[in-house]
């Protein structure tokens, strides 16, 4: 019993050795700490190196000015009638959905105006309003006002 704790004990110690040896390799192999620059590019005759920070976030920066910016410098901002054309391109299809399903519920209800009529109205209970009800329990009828004869056992009876 004593062996198997040991060994389980040394296991698990083995693991989390092998654990803490793995992430120390990992931090090793990303590198030192700081901003690390990826590549390099001209854009209009100015310099830009393309860096990494510590966090994993893209940065770039301007050799000639010093200057440093997260958005890319390749990538031009739309122009206000861009912006428009983009937002026509997306929200016509919306509207035409919309208007054409307001045209065929005008069409339907021209049509066939008793698709939009509600269920006919029922005077007094309804089925299932009945169905909830307890069942009625027959009287019992008064036999002298019975127009059948009396069963003949009735008779010898009294």
């Amino acid at each position: 019993m004593l062996r198997r704790r040991t060994s389980g004990a040394l296991l698990c110690l083995l693991l989390i050795a092998c654990g803490a040896f793995t992430a120390f390799a990992a931090k090793a192999a990303k590198g030192k700490k700081g901003n690390v620059p990826v590549s390099t590019f001209e854009l209009e005759g100015k310099k830009w190196t393309k860096f990494t920070n510590e966090k994993g976030k893209t940065f770039y920066y301007d050799t000639a000015t010093g200057k440093s910016q997260w958005n890319d410098p390749r990538e031009t901002p739309l122009t206000a009638n861009q912006r428009t054309l983009a937002f026509l391109v997306f929200f016509i299809p919306f509207v035409l959905m919309i208007a054409g399903a307001a045209g065929y519920i005008i069409w339907v209800k021209k049509t066939r105006p008793e698709v939009f009529k509600g269920p006919k109205k029922v005077k007094g209970l309804k089925n299932w309003e009945r169905a909830l009800l307890p069942p009625k329990i027959a009287k019992p009828k008064d036999r002298a006002r019975s127009a059948s004869p009396p069963p003949d056992e009735a008779k010898k009876s009294q």
